[in-house]
């Protein structure tokens, strides 16, 4: 067994063992993605053209903002859901946290569309949103058809992969330092802001990063809950594809996207250094 566990271990081994995966994800990732990038700028005669009409178009440029502000709201929500649920996670007990975990990963076991079309039950007009809300006196639009009820759902969807990085964050936090912070005189806000939630910032960094990612490019509850004249990205590369055959306008969509996604993750992460920054020079 010790022979056997030494050639598995060794990275020559793991390397071949490694190859058949590499060679699905070039197939069918990298090269669909090279030709994408290469029908975006007019291959074979290699030309800005679409980048320009669309970069002038007020009309994507709209969607564009509301994708973004959608998927800014979205995650800042999660997060605030999140992070509570996430904490007293780690503060229950084990048969506690199993069922916990358990409610959070529910939503995997169900189909994302049957998910969606639950929503869109849901929001429509006399639905039971509205009968609830009516029984109470409060009248409503239905929220089918609007940003909100698009909002809503995807947070609904997107809560499992913000909750489970944070989990796996905060229940690595040694308590003793919260411990040690309340004996050298520290009350419960300063503890949290300043131990805890420093130590929780890695957690919270990945959450909120994989589910800003997922929403950008979010297209079935969208699609159902949302309307065409709120559209979102996803849907408009959707139907280049689907009614257009517009591959390189596609690409084009698609190309600006990444784009515009770097330039907020690199504002994101100077955010980050400048709060680090003034952390220590403050401490």
């Amino acid at each position: 067994m010790n022979v056997i566990s030494r050639v598995f271990r060794s990275k020559g081994v793991i390397r071949l063992l490694s190859i058949p995966a590499l060679i699905i994800v070039v197939i069918f990732f990298v090269l669909p993605c090279i030709v994408l990038i290469m029908d975006s700028f007019g291959w074979p005669e290699w030309t800005l053209e679409g980048y320009v009409k669309d970069l002038v178009d007020p009309t994507i440029a709209t969607v564009m903002l509301r994708t973004f502000g959608i998927s800014v709201g979205v995650t800042v929500v999660a997060l605030i859901i999140s992070f509570p649920y996430a904490y007293l996670m780690t503060q229950v007990t084990a048969r506690t946290r199993i069922i916990m975990i358990a409610i959070v990963l529910i939503p995997f076991w169900t189909s994302l569309l049957a998910r969606t079309f639950a929503w869109m039950v849901i929001f429509q007009a006399n639905g039971p949103l509205q009968n609830i809300l009516g029984f109470f006196g409060i009248q409503t639009e239905p929220l089918l058809g609007t940003s909100t009820g698009v909002l809503i759902s995807m947070v609904q969807v997107l809560l499992p992969f913000m909750i489970l990085p944070l989990y796996s964050s905060l229940s690595g936090i040694d308590p003793n330092y919260l411990r040690a912070s309340s004996a050298l005189g520290a009350n419960g806000v300063q503890t949290f802001f300043k131990v805890y939630a420093p130590l929780a910032l890695g957690g919270v960094a990945a959450g909120t990063l994989l589910v800003f990612i997922l929403s950008l490019g979010f297209y079935i509850t969208p699609r159902i809950i949302g309307s065409p004249q709120q559209a979102m990205i996803g849907q408009i590369i959707a139907m280049r594809v689907d009614r257009f055959l517009d591959f390189g306008g596609a690409g084009v969509l698609s190309m600006l996207l990444v784009i515009a996604f770097l330039i907020v993750m690199a504002l994101f992460g100077c955010i980050l250094l400048a709060t680090r920054l003034f952390r220590t020079s403050w401490k």
